[in-house]
């Protein structure tokens, strides 16, 4: 049996559950209230091994911890000519976006190690209580 090398991320996708578009349908921004709760979701289709998803605002502030690791893989294909797809996702758990957060830009960033990282981002429009 011949053992894989990396494989690269195929899409990267960032956007809202709750506004059920992605943010490159709604020209990657995200819309939200400070200090409520956000339904975000970075989902990377794609990467072998499964790629491992980071997100920050504006590169001031780390909230991969914010985010909820989910990851799956199908198996499609005859046998010997199988192929697997892994599907890599962070859904907001906890994060919850502040006010001087208005008008930056949520990133996230799937690694497959060996391999070119893919970004993609999305900005922040936060409406104050």
């Amino acid at each position: 049996m011949r053992a894989c090398g990396p494989a690269a991320v195929h899409s990267l996708q960032i956007y809202d559950v709750g506004s059920n578009a992605s943010a490159a349908d709604s020209s990657n921004t995200i819309r939200s209230v400070e200090n409520q709760p956000c339904h975000i979701r970075c989902v990377a289709v794609g990467g072998y091994p499964p790629p491992s998803l980071r997100l920050s605002v504006d590169r001031r502030r780390d909230v991969t911890a914010e985010f909820a690791l989910r990851s799956r893989a199908k198996i499609s294909g005859r046998r010997g000519m199988r192929l697997i797809t892994c599907r890599t996702e962070r859904v907001a758990v906890s994060f919850r976006p502040r006010a001087d957060d208005h008008g930056a830009r949520l990133k996230c960033v799937a690694a497959v190690q060996g391999l070119k990282p893919v970004v993609e981002y999305a900005a922040l429009d936060i409406d104050c209580k």
